[in-house]
Protein backbone atom coordinates (compact mmCIF):
# COMPACT_ATOMS: atom_id res chain seq x y z
CA UNK A 1 0.00 0.00 0.00
CA UNK A 2 1.50 3.54 -0.97
CA UNK A 3 0.23 5.20 1.45
CA UNK A 4 0.76 2.37 4.42
CA UNK A 5 4.59 2.24 3.28
CA UNK A 6 4.89 6.55 3.22
CA UNK A 7 2.58 7.11 5.99
CA UNK A 8 4.17 4.92 8.16
CA UNK A 9 7.76 6.32 7.55
CA UNK A 10 6.52 9.93 7.58
CA UNK A 11 4.98 8.85 11.62
CA UNK A 12 8.41 7.75 12.41
CA UNK A 13 10.31 10.58 11.30
CA UNK A 14 7.90 12.81 13.42
CA UNK A 15 8.13 10.24 16.31
CA UNK A 16 12.08 9.68 16.56
CA UNK A 17 13.19 12.94 16.27
CA UNK A 18 10.28 14.19 18.66
CA UNK A 19 11.87 11.63 20.82
CA UNK A 20 15.72 12.68 20.08
CA UNK A 21 15.37 16.71 20.32
CA UNK A 22 12.97 16.70 23.59
CA UNK A 23 9.50 17.84 21.27
CA UNK A 24 6.61 17.26 23.58
CA UNK A 25 3.39 15.60 22.49
CA UNK A 26 1.28 18.69 21.74
CA UNK A 27 4.23 20.79 20.35
CA UNK A 28 4.68 17.87 17.50
CA UNK A 29 0.91 18.24 17.09
CA UNK A 30 0.90 21.63 16.87
CA UNK A 31 3.44 21.65 14.07
CA UNK A 32 1.96 18.29 12.25
CA UNK A 33 -2.13 19.38 11.79
CA UNK A 34 -4.06 21.78 10.13
CA UNK A 35 -0.97 24.18 9.66
CA UNK A 36 1.03 22.15 7.13
CA UNK A 37 -2.12 20.68 5.38
CA UNK A 38 -3.02 17.74 7.35
CA UNK A 39 -6.24 17.00 9.13
CA UNK A 40 -6.26 18.55 13.09
CA UNK A 41 -5.45 15.21 13.98
CA UNK A 42 -1.89 15.87 13.40
CA UNK A 43 0.71 12.54 14.61
CA UNK A 44 0.07 11.71 18.13
CA UNK A 45 -3.86 12.62 18.23
CA UNK A 46 -3.85 10.50 15.24
CA UNK A 47 -2.65 7.68 16.99
CA UNK A 48 -4.86 7.72 19.32
CA UNK A 49 -7.98 7.96 16.83
CA UNK A 50 -7.00 4.48 15.10
CA UNK A 51 -5.71 2.72 18.22
CA UNK A 52 -1.90 2.80 18.91
CA UNK A 53 -1.68 -1.10 18.25
CA UNK A 54 -2.61 -0.63 14.77
CA UNK A 55 0.28 1.43 13.63
CA UNK A 56 2.45 -0.80 16.35
CA UNK A 57 1.47 -3.90 13.89
CA UNK A 58 1.86 -2.04 10.71
CA UNK A 59 5.55 -1.07 11.43
CA UNK A 60 6.27 -4.53 12.77
CA UNK A 61 5.12 -5.83 9.30
CA UNK A 62 7.09 -3.36 7.78
CA UNK A 63 9.73 -3.87 9.37
CA UNK A 64 9.82 -7.47 8.38
CA UNK A 65 8.72 -7.02 5.11
CA UNK A 66 11.37 -4.51 3.27
CA UNK A 67 15.23 -6.00 4.25
CA UNK A 68 16.55 -4.17 1.44
CA UNK A 69 15.02 -0.68 2.56
CA UNK A 70 17.74 1.60 2.61
CA UNK A 71 15.87 2.81 5.73
CA UNK A 72 14.98 -0.02 7.21
CA UNK A 73 15.69 0.69 10.47
CA UNK A 74 13.11 3.70 10.47
CA UNK A 75 10.58 1.31 11.18
CA UNK A 76 12.23 -0.11 14.41
CA UNK A 77 9.42 0.41 16.95
CA UNK A 78 10.52 2.83 19.48
CA UNK A 79 10.25 1.62 23.16
CA UNK A 80 7.77 4.19 23.76
CA UNK A 81 5.05 2.65 21.64
CA UNK A 82 6.01 -1.12 23.15
CA UNK A 83 5.95 0.24 26.55
CA UNK A 84 2.26 2.45 25.82
CA UNK A 85 1.12 -1.38 24.45
CA UNK A 86 2.21 -3.25 26.92
CA UNK A 87 -0.06 -0.80 29.62
CA UNK A 88 -2.82 -0.87 27.84
CA UNK A 89 -2.87 2.41 27.08
CA UNK A 90 -4.06 1.99 23.26
CA UNK A 91 -5.52 5.77 22.63
CA UNK A 92 -9.61 6.48 22.17
CA UNK A 93 -10.58 2.58 22.42
CA UNK A 94 -8.98 2.19 25.75
CA UNK A 95 -9.45 5.97 26.72
CA UNK A 96 -5.54 6.36 27.70
CA UNK A 97 -2.99 7.32 25.15
CA UNK A 98 -1.00 9.96 24.01
CA UNK A 99 -4.18 11.79 25.25
CA UNK A 100 -6.37 11.26 28.53
CA UNK A 101 -9.80 12.81 28.98
CA UNK A 102 -9.96 14.57 32.74
CA UNK A 103 -12.21 17.11 33.75
CA UNK A 104 -10.20 20.29 34.56
CA UNK A 105 -11.45 23.96 35.08
CA UNK A 106 -12.89 24.71 32.35
CA UNK A 107 -14.79 21.62 31.49
CA UNK A 108 -13.83 18.56 29.53
CA UNK A 109 -9.85 18.46 28.65
CA UNK A 110 -7.50 16.52 26.84
CA UNK A 111 -4.57 15.86 28.76
CA UNK A 112 -1.43 15.07 26.95
CA UNK A 113 1.35 12.69 27.83
CA UNK A 114 4.84 13.87 29.16
CA UNK A 115 6.72 11.09 27.28
CA UNK A 116 9.78 11.70 30.07
CA UNK A 117 7.39 11.00 32.85
CA UNK A 118 4.92 8.66 31.36
CA UNK A 119 2.17 10.74 33.28
CA UNK A 120 -0.89 13.10 31.66
CA UNK A 121 -0.16 16.70 32.63
CA UNK A 122 -2.75 19.44 31.93
CA UNK A 123 -2.50 21.18 28.27
CA UNK A 124 -0.03 24.09 28.00
CA UNK A 125 -0.81 25.50 24.54
CA UNK A 126 2.81 25.44 23.01
CA UNK A 127 3.59 28.83 21.58
CA UNK A 128 6.03 29.27 18.46
CA UNK A 129 7.23 32.32 16.98
CA UNK A 130 7.50 30.74 13.22
CA UNK A 131 4.10 29.02 13.39
CA UNK A 132 2.32 32.55 15.10
CA UNK A 133 3.29 34.34 11.56
CA UNK A 134 2.71 30.92 9.27
CA UNK A 135 -1.16 31.27 10.53
CA UNK A 136 -1.57 34.31 8.77
CA UNK A 137 -0.70 33.21 5.15
CA UNK A 138 -4.17 31.81 3.66
CA UNK A 139 -2.18 29.94 0.73
CA UNK A 140 -1.11 26.68 1.92
CA UNK A 141 1.65 26.67 -0.73
CA UNK A 142 2.57 30.07 0.18
CA UNK A 143 3.01 29.03 3.90
CA UNK A 144 5.08 25.94 3.71
CA UNK A 145 7.49 27.82 1.74
CA UNK A 146 7.12 30.53 4.20
CA UNK A 147 8.08 27.47 7.36
CA UNK A 148 10.61 26.42 5.32
CA UNK A 149 12.61 29.43 3.94
CA UNK A 150 12.19 30.50 8.40
CA UNK A 151 12.99 27.38 9.35
CA UNK A 152 15.80 28.74 11.43
CA UNK A 153 13.26 31.52 13.29
CA UNK A 154 13.11 28.64 16.14
CA UNK A 155 12.94 24.86 16.87
CA UNK A 156 9.38 24.72 15.08
CA UNK A 157 10.96 25.25 12.02
CA UNK A 158 13.86 23.38 12.42
CA UNK A 159 11.29 19.89 13.46
CA UNK A 160 9.46 20.48 10.18
CA UNK A 161 12.17 21.36 8.15
CA UNK A 162 14.27 18.07 8.78
CA UNK A 163 11.24 16.00 8.99
CA UNK A 164 9.68 16.70 5.98
CA UNK A 165 13.33 16.79 3.99
CA UNK A 166 13.16 12.89 4.74
CA UNK A 167 9.92 11.96 4.07
CA UNK A 168 10.26 14.09 0.92
CA UNK A 169 13.91 12.43 -0.36
CA UNK A 170 12.53 8.49 1.11
CA UNK A 171 9.05 9.22 -0.96
CA UNK A 172 10.97 9.63 -4.24
CA UNK A 173 13.42 6.96 -3.76
CA UNK A 174 10.14 4.49 -3.54
CA UNK A 175 9.55 5.12 -7.15
CA UNK A 176 9.14 2.68 -9.17
CA UNK A 177 9.36 0.26 -5.96
CA UNK A 178 5.60 1.18 -4.68
CA UNK A 179 4.66 2.70 -7.88
CA UNK A 180 5.90 4.14 -11.38
CA UNK A 181 3.08 7.59 -11.06
CA UNK A 182 3.86 10.51 -9.12
CA UNK A 183 0.09 11.47 -9.45
CA UNK A 184 -0.85 8.03 -8.14
CA UNK A 185 1.62 8.51 -4.68
CA UNK A 186 0.12 12.27 -4.52
CA UNK A 187 -3.40 10.70 -4.43
CA UNK A 188 -3.12 7.78 -2.34
CA UNK A 189 -1.32 10.42 0.41
CA UNK A 190 -4.21 12.84 0.14
CA UNK A 191 -7.17 10.34 0.16
CA UNK A 192 -5.41 7.74 2.54
CA UNK A 193 -4.08 10.75 5.17
CA UNK A 194 -6.38 13.32 4.51
CA UNK A 195 -3.79 15.57 4.03
CA UNK A 196 -4.66 18.90 1.30
CA UNK A 197 -0.84 18.26 -0.56
CA UNK A 198 0.48 15.05 -1.71
CA UNK A 199 4.15 15.10 -1.14
CA UNK A 200 5.38 15.65 -4.69
CA UNK A 201 2.79 18.84 -4.47
CA UNK A 202 4.53 19.78 -1.56
CA UNK A 203 7.98 19.20 -2.86
CA UNK A 204 7.13 21.10 -5.93
CA UNK A 205 5.63 24.45 -3.45
CA UNK A 206 8.71 24.48 -1.80
CA UNK A 207 11.02 24.36 -4.80
CA UNK A 208 12.36 20.97 -6.06
CA UNK A 209 15.59 22.39 -6.88
CA UNK A 210 16.08 24.22 -3.55
CA UNK A 211 14.99 21.39 -1.76
CA UNK A 212 17.15 18.90 -3.10
CA UNK A 213 20.20 21.47 -2.10
CA UNK A 214 18.87 21.41 1.34
CA UNK A 215 18.62 17.09 1.58
CA UNK A 216 22.05 17.44 -0.35
CA UNK A 217 23.44 19.53 2.82
CA UNK A 218 22.39 16.83 5.33
CA UNK A 219 23.45 14.09 3.58
CA UNK A 220 19.87 13.22 2.03
CA UNK A 221 20.00 10.74 -0.03
CA UNK A 222 17.83 12.47 -3.60
CA UNK A 223 16.76 10.01 -6.15
CA UNK A 224 18.84 9.66 -9.42
CA UNK A 225 15.47 10.51 -11.24
CA UNK A 226 14.70 13.52 -9.45
CA UNK A 227 18.47 14.71 -10.18
CA UNK A 228 17.96 13.46 -14.03
CA UNK A 229 14.94 15.41 -14.06
CA UNK A 230 16.89 18.69 -12.50
CA UNK A 231 19.55 18.10 -14.93
CA UNK A 232 17.28 18.24 -17.70
CA UNK A 233 16.44 22.12 -16.68
CA UNK A 234 12.93 20.61 -15.47
CA UNK A 235 11.85 22.25 -12.23
CA UNK A 236 8.87 21.08 -11.09
CA UNK A 237 7.06 17.66 -11.18
CA UNK A 238 3.66 19.06 -12.34
CA UNK A 239 3.07 21.45 -15.22
CA UNK A 240 0.89 24.22 -14.70
CA UNK A 241 -0.67 26.39 -17.87
CA UNK A 242 -1.86 29.54 -16.61
CA UNK A 243 -2.64 27.72 -12.93
CA UNK A 244 -4.15 24.56 -14.48
CA UNK A 245 -2.24 21.68 -13.96
CA UNK A 246 -1.72 19.65 -17.24
CA UNK A 247 1.14 17.28 -17.07
CA UNK A 248 3.13 15.07 -14.88
CA UNK A 249 6.80 13.67 -14.94
CA UNK A 250 7.35 10.53 -15.78
CA UNK A 251 10.46 9.21 -14.44
CA UNK A 252 10.93 6.34 -16.02
CA UNK A 253 10.43 8.06 -19.59
CA UNK A 254 12.45 10.96 -18.54
CA UNK A 255 9.33 13.63 -19.67
CA UNK A 256 6.67 15.15 -19.04
CA UNK A 257 3.23 13.46 -19.92
CA UNK A 258 -0.47 14.75 -20.26
CA UNK A 259 -2.25 14.22 -16.29
CA UNK A 260 -5.30 12.53 -17.26
CA UNK A 261 -8.08 13.31 -15.06
CA UNK A 262 -10.53 10.15 -13.96
CA UNK A 263 -14.06 10.89 -15.69
CA UNK A 264 -16.58 12.79 -13.96
CA UNK A 265 -13.86 14.45 -11.50
CA UNK A 266 -14.32 18.30 -11.94
CA UNK A 267 -11.60 20.56 -10.70
CA UNK A 268 -12.74 24.31 -9.84
CA UNK A 269 -9.46 25.77 -10.16
CA UNK A 270 -8.77 24.28 -13.42
CA UNK A 271 -12.39 25.85 -14.56
CA UNK A 272 -10.76 28.80 -13.30
CA UNK A 273 -7.82 29.67 -15.56
CA UNK A 274 -10.16 28.40 -18.04
CA UNK A 275 -11.49 31.55 -17.73
CA UNK A 276 -14.93 29.96 -16.11
CA UNK A 277 -15.77 32.05 -13.39
CA UNK A 278 -18.20 34.87 -13.96
CA UNK A 279 -18.22 36.38 -10.91
CA UNK A 280 -16.36 36.84 -7.81
CA UNK A 281 -15.36 38.94 -4.20
CA UNK A 282 -13.11 37.79 -1.49
CA UNK A 283 -15.70 35.36 -0.11
CA UNK A 284 -17.73 33.88 -3.03
CA UNK A 285 -17.63 33.06 -6.73
CA UNK A 286 -19.58 31.66 -9.63
CA UNK A 287 -18.22 29.72 -12.02
CA UNK A 288 -19.36 27.54 -15.22
CA UNK A 289 -19.42 23.74 -14.66
CA UNK A 290 -20.67 23.62 -18.31
CA UNK A 291 -23.76 21.59 -19.65
CA UNK A 292 -25.60 24.91 -18.26
CA UNK A 293 -24.63 23.95 -14.86
CA UNK A 294 -23.79 26.90 -12.02
CA UNK A 295 -21.71 26.58 -9.38
CA UNK A 296 -21.81 28.90 -6.22
CA UNK A 297 -18.63 28.61 -4.23
CA UNK A 298 -17.47 29.26 -1.30
CA UNK A 299 -14.08 30.54 -0.47
CA UNK A 300 -13.70 32.74 2.99
CA UNK A 301 -12.10 31.77 5.81
CA UNK A 302 -13.07 27.73 6.81
CA UNK A 303 -16.17 28.93 4.44
CA UNK A 304 -17.93 30.79 6.95
CA UNK A 305 -21.17 32.82 5.94
CA UNK A 306 -20.27 35.96 5.57
CA UNK A 307 -21.92 39.50 3.59
CA UNK A 308 -20.08 38.40 0.89
CA UNK A 309 -21.00 35.38 0.49
CA UNK A 310 -24.92 36.12 1.00
CA UNK A 311 -24.26 38.86 -1.66
CA UNK A 312 -23.09 36.25 -4.25
CA UNK A 313 -25.44 34.24 -3.35
CA UNK A 314 -28.54 36.37 -4.50
CA UNK A 315 -26.50 37.42 -7.52
CA UNK A 316 -26.03 33.93 -7.94
CA UNK A 317 -30.04 33.19 -7.88
CA UNK A 318 -30.62 35.57 -10.14
CA UNK A 319 -28.11 34.38 -12.82
CA UNK A 320 -30.26 31.43 -12.32
CA UNK A 321 -33.17 32.76 -13.82
CA UNK A 322 -31.75 32.78 -17.38
CA UNK A 323 -32.52 30.42 -20.11
CA UNK A 324 -29.24 29.00 -20.51
CA UNK A 325 -28.94 27.79 -16.86
CA UNK A 326 -30.49 24.47 -15.78
CA UNK A 327 -29.51 24.50 -12.08
CA UNK A 328 -27.11 25.07 -9.73
CA UNK A 329 -24.60 23.46 -7.16
CA UNK A 330 -23.66 24.78 -3.92
CA UNK A 331 -20.25 23.35 -3.36
CA UNK A 332 -16.68 23.85 -3.39
CA UNK A 333 -12.70 22.12 -2.90
CA UNK A 334 -11.59 23.05 0.37
CA UNK A 335 -11.33 21.10 3.56
CA UNK A 336 -14.67 21.98 4.95
CA UNK A 337 -18.05 22.59 3.10
CA UNK A 338 -18.70 25.62 5.63
CA UNK A 339 -17.87 25.85 9.17
CA UNK A 340 -21.36 27.94 9.87
CA UNK A 341 -21.89 32.10 9.95
CA UNK A 342 -18.91 33.82 10.87
CA UNK A 343 -20.18 35.11 14.28
CA UNK A 344 -16.82 37.16 14.18
CA UNK A 345 -18.60 39.68 11.77
CA UNK A 346 -21.79 39.34 13.54
CA UNK A 347 -19.91 40.02 17.42
CA UNK A 348 -18.12 43.39 15.93
CA UNK A 349 -21.46 44.69 14.35
CA UNK A 350 -23.07 43.89 17.80
CA UNK A 351 -20.84 45.65 19.89
CA UNK A 352 -19.88 48.52 17.37
CA UNK A 353 -23.86 48.94 17.59
CA UNK A 354 -24.20 48.12 14.45
CA UNK A 355 -27.38 46.79 14.86
CA UNK A 356 -29.13 47.38 11.78
CA UNK A 357 -26.51 45.92 10.33
CA UNK A 358 -26.38 42.64 11.64
CA UNK A 359 -30.28 42.78 11.42
CA UNK A 360 -29.90 43.34 7.60
CA UNK A 361 -27.05 40.23 7.55
CA UNK A 362 -29.59 37.48 9.16
CA UNK A 363 -32.28 38.42 7.62
CA UNK A 364 -31.17 38.81 4.35
CA UNK A 365 -29.81 34.81 4.87
CA UNK A 366 -32.91 33.64 6.02
CA UNK A 367 -34.87 34.75 2.92
CA UNK A 368 -31.58 33.87 0.70
CA UNK A 369 -31.94 30.56 1.75
CA UNK A 370 -35.67 30.30 1.38
CA UNK A 371 -35.43 31.49 -2.07
CA UNK A 372 -32.71 28.16 -2.82
CA UNK A 373 -35.74 26.17 -1.18
CA UNK A 374 -38.47 27.50 -3.71
CA UNK A 375 -36.38 27.90 -6.48
CA UNK A 376 -37.81 27.39 -9.96
CA UNK A 377 -34.58 25.29 -10.67
CA UNK A 378 -32.90 22.59 -9.34
CA UNK A 379 -29.85 23.46 -6.50
CA UNK A 380 -27.92 20.34 -5.66
CA UNK A 381 -25.34 20.67 -2.48
CA UNK A 382 -22.41 19.12 -2.40
CA UNK A 383 -21.52 19.24 1.40
CA UNK A 384 -18.19 17.33 2.82
CA UNK A 385 -16.20 17.37 5.73
CA UNK A 386 -17.27 20.26 8.66
CA UNK A 387 -20.78 21.03 7.71
CA UNK A 388 -21.93 22.76 10.80
CA UNK A 389 -24.72 25.71 11.43
CA UNK A 390 -25.42 27.80 8.33
CA UNK A 391 -23.46 25.17 6.01
CA UNK A 392 -26.50 22.56 7.41
CA UNK A 393 -29.10 24.97 6.89
CA UNK A 394 -27.90 25.62 3.44
CA UNK A 395 -27.66 22.27 2.67
CA UNK A 396 -31.02 21.63 3.88
CA UNK A 397 -32.34 24.20 1.85
CA UNK A 398 -31.27 22.29 -1.48
CA UNK A 399 -33.49 20.39 -3.14
CA UNK A 400 -30.89 17.54 -3.00
CA UNK A 401 -27.83 17.01 -1.71
CA UNK A 402 -24.98 14.50 -3.12
CA UNK A 403 -22.98 14.44 -0.17
CA UNK A 404 -18.84 12.75 0.61
CA UNK A 405 -18.97 9.79 2.89
CA UNK A 406 -17.15 11.66 5.32
CA UNK A 407 -19.28 14.30 6.41
CA UNK A 408 -19.55 15.98 9.61
CA UNK A 409 -23.24 17.59 9.72
CA UNK A 410 -25.42 19.25 12.65
CA UNK A 411 -26.99 21.99 14.03
CA UNK A 412 -25.03 23.11 16.45
CA UNK A 413 -26.62 26.80 16.82
CA UNK A 414 -27.55 26.22 20.14
CA UNK A 415 -23.84 25.31 21.93
CA UNK A 416 -23.40 29.20 21.01
CA UNK A 417 -26.35 30.07 22.34
CA UNK A 418 -28.84 30.91 19.13
CA UNK A 419 -31.06 28.99 17.79
CA UNK A 420 -30.88 27.95 14.02
CA UNK A 421 -32.52 30.92 12.40
CA UNK A 422 -32.14 30.30 8.70
CA UNK A 423 -34.70 27.81 8.13
CA UNK A 424 -32.46 25.01 9.62
CA UNK A 425 -35.80 24.21 12.46
CA UNK A 426 -38.13 24.51 10.08
CA UNK A 427 -36.58 22.30 7.24
CA UNK A 428 -35.26 19.31 9.71
CA UNK A 429 -38.89 19.08 11.57
CA UNK A 430 -40.16 18.78 7.97
CA UNK A 431 -37.68 16.07 6.77
CA UNK A 432 -38.82 14.27 10.27
CA UNK A 433 -42.13 14.74 10.14
CA UNK A 434 -43.05 14.87 6.67
CA UNK A 435 -42.27 11.21 4.83
CA UNK A 436 -44.24 9.51 8.05
CA UNK A 437 -47.43 11.35 7.53
CA UNK A 438 -48.93 9.18 4.51
CA UNK A 439 -49.77 6.71 7.01
CA UNK A 440 -53.57 7.29 8.21
CA UNK A 441 -53.30 7.88 12.12
CA UNK A 442 -49.52 8.57 12.15
CA UNK A 443 -48.41 10.30 15.39
CA UNK A 444 -46.26 13.07 14.87
CA UNK A 445 -45.00 13.48 18.31
CA UNK A 446 -41.83 10.69 18.32
CA UNK A 447 -40.35 12.39 15.19
CA UNK A 448 -40.71 16.01 16.32
CA UNK A 449 -39.19 14.68 19.75
CA UNK A 450 -35.83 13.48 17.56
CA UNK A 451 -35.85 16.61 15.68
CA UNK A 452 -35.97 18.32 18.83
CA UNK A 453 -33.41 16.28 20.94
CA UNK A 454 -31.02 16.54 17.41
CA UNK A 455 -31.56 20.42 17.44
CA UNK A 456 -31.25 20.83 21.29
CA UNK A 457 -28.33 18.70 21.99
CA UNK A 458 -26.33 20.24 19.13
CA UNK A 459 -25.79 16.32 17.92
CA UNK A 460 -23.37 16.35 14.80
CA UNK A 461 -22.99 12.86 12.38
CA UNK A 462 -20.02 11.30 12.43
CA UNK A 463 -20.48 10.52 8.45
CA UNK A 464 -23.08 11.16 5.84
CA UNK A 465 -24.97 7.83 6.55
CA UNK A 466 -25.35 8.15 9.95
CA UNK A 467 -26.33 12.27 8.60
CA UNK A 468 -28.85 10.13 6.71
CA UNK A 469 -30.75 8.46 10.22
CA UNK A 470 -30.58 12.03 11.94
CA UNK A 471 -32.64 13.20 8.91
CA UNK A 472 -30.13 15.68 7.49
CA UNK A 473 -30.29 13.72 4.05
CA UNK A 474 -33.32 12.06 2.28
CA UNK A 475 -33.20 8.27 1.27
CA UNK A 476 -32.88 10.28 -2.66
CA UNK A 477 -29.43 12.06 -1.17
CA UNK A 478 -26.47 10.30 -2.84
CA UNK A 479 -23.47 10.08 -1.29
CA UNK A 480 -20.01 9.50 -3.06
CA UNK A 481 -16.91 7.60 -1.36
CA UNK A 482 -14.21 10.06 -3.07
CA UNK A 483 -14.87 13.57 -2.03
CA UNK A 484 -12.68 14.38 -5.49
CA UNK A 485 -16.04 13.17 -7.52
CA UNK A 486 -18.34 15.41 -5.41
CA UNK A 487 -18.80 18.23 -7.28
CA UNK A 488 -19.23 16.09 -10.64
CA UNK A 489 -21.61 13.73 -9.20
CA UNK A 490 -23.71 17.05 -7.86
CA UNK A 491 -23.79 18.48 -11.28
CA UNK A 492 -24.86 15.21 -12.56
CA UNK A 493 -27.43 15.29 -9.98
CA UNK A 494 -28.88 19.01 -11.40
Amino acid sequence: FIANRIGTYSGQARLNYALEHGYSVEEVDSLTGELIGNPKTASFRLFDLVGIDVPVHVTRNLYAAVPDDEEREMFKLPALLEDMVARGWLGNKSGVGFYKQERGAGGKEFWPLNIQTMTHEPPKKPRFELVGKARKIENLRDRLRFLMDNADMDRAGQFLRETTLRTLAYTARRIPEISDSIADVDNAMRWGFGQQLGPFQVWDALGVRKTADLMRERDIAVAPWVEKMLEQGNESFYQNDNGRVVGVYNPAAGAYMPLQRAHGVIVLDDLRAQGKELARNESASLLDLGDGVLCFEFHSKVNSLDPLIMEMGYKALELLKGDEWAGMVIGNQSSDFCAGANLGVVMMGVASGKHDQVSQFTKGMQQLFMQIRTSAKPVVAAPYGRVLGGGAEISLASARRVAAAETYIGLVELGVGIVPGWGGCKEFVRRQISPHMAAPGADALPYLQKAFETIAMAKVAESAEQGRELGFFDRDDQIVMNKERLIGAAKQAV
